[in-house]
């Protein structure tokens, strides 16, 4: 999910039923043939796996709601291209001053043999535009020409 603005509920850092405001967010969709389609978000409160239906309802809820400025869209990466080539400096985390806007993960950021950070290859919700100063890894190329981004109405991602 991308946005400058993603809200989203039953969040770890959250206040009581308020969202958490997210610059961006990642949660990881396992679907399966013999079950329901499972959640994993590392900052939900909600159980982990959870499904799909219970996240939708409690996490994402619906646009309907929302001002136009934190109306959602979200990318489907499949998982092995996500795990080959997302890289995170975890510079977009810091103030002008070079101070942590929130405390960081716990873990190292997360880096490939090509890229220390492409963030917005990701997040990007007008692909195949990358930001000037970063390269994408050919793979990302082909994708982002074919990579759908979707809008979520409170039941189903809309196309």
């Amino acid at each position: 999910m991308c946005g400058s603005s993603v809200p989203l509920w039953k969040q770890k850092s959250g206040c009581g039923d308020q969202p958490v405001i997210w610059d961006y967010h990642v949660i990881l969709l396992q679907a399966s043939l013999e079950s329901d389609t499972q959640v994993y978000d590392l900052d939900s409160e909600l159980s982990f796996p959870c499904s799909l239906e219970l996240y939708a309802s409690q996490a994402l809820r619906s646009d309907h709601s929302l001002r136009p400025m934190y109306h959602r869209k979200f990318r489907v990466i499949p998982a092995e291209i996500f795990l080959m080539n997302f890289a995170s400096d975890r510079s977009h985390m810091r103030n002008p001053d070079g101070t942590w806007k929130m405390p960081p993960p716990p873990y190292p950021p997360i880096r490939t043999a090509e890229s220390q950070m492409n963030l917005e290859t990701f997040i990007n919700m007008n692909p195949p535009s990358f930001p000037v100063g970063t390269t994408a890894p050919p793979v990302m190329c082909r994708y982002a020409q074919e990579a759908e981004v979707y809008r979520f109405d409170g039941s189903v991602l809309l196309s």
